[in-house]
């Protein structure tokens, strides 16, 4: 399973504050197909497409993440491994 994202941010006193994210998850053999056709092989994890948005946007993608797998990668990490560093076991924020 390959879980892609995106984030739009805005700028805060020069920090990037995430006000939206896009998560598409596709398996080796969806990921060819549209991100709205089902797939009989990993439909029960769910839609495919994750749309997260507002304040609580780098929140709920990571309990979505954290959810879905804990193996997070590839350049728009940085916020989720920033994110992820700052909750405890239970993943309560600090």
């Amino acid at each position: 399973m390959y879980i892609y994202f995106d984030f739009e941010c805005t700028q805060l006193n020069g920090i990037h504050v995430p006000n939206l994210c896009v998560a598409h998850r596709v398996c080796q053999c969806c990921d060819h197909l549209p991100i709205n056709e089902p797939c009989k092989r990993c439909e029960a994890f769910g839609p495919r497409r994750h749309v997260f948005q507002g304040p609580k946007t780098l929140k709920d993608f990571m309990d979505w993440l954290l959810a879905t797998t804990p193996n997070a990668q590839g350049q728009a990490s940085a916020m989720v491994n920033k994110d992820a560093i700052s909750r405890d076991m239970t993943g309560n924020s600090y």
